[in-house]
């Protein structure tokens, strides 16, 4: 369901002025580390399932969280409902990912 990578946004000495840019950077940059994170949680979990990679206490950890619905304490990059589930934190981070996707594609807008 999430996006495979999130583009870097350009930076130029130009746009590094603009503090609007800087806001859009800023997300950017937590939005691609906490895909990342992710990423490598559920890479090292099927190599866990496959037999290939031991388990490790941080392992246990994620796949309690997903046994049991819970949001990973350090996936918890932004602030979202306690009550709120992992399905429901996965569709809104990826909707996230998408809007951090398009303003990347619409930096052109953001240097004017």
């Amino acid at each position: 369901m999430l996006p495979t990578t999130v583009p870097k946004l350009p930076r130029t000495p130009e746009s590094i002025k603009n503090p609007l840019f800087r806001v859009f950077d800023r997300e950017n940059q937590i939005g691609r580390s906490l895909l990342a994170s992710i990423q490598q949680d559920l890479a090292d979990l099927k190599l866990v399932c496959e037999g290939q990679l031991k388990q490790t206490n941080h392992l246990r950890m994620l796949m309690n969280c997903f046994t049991k619905g819970l949001i990973p304490n350090h996936w918890r990059r932004y602030t979202v409902s306690k009550q709120m589930t992992l399905t429901q934190w996965v569709a809104d981070l990826n909707m996230r990912l998408q809007q951090v996707t398009n303003v990347a594609g619409a930096e052109d807008e953001l240097d004017a």
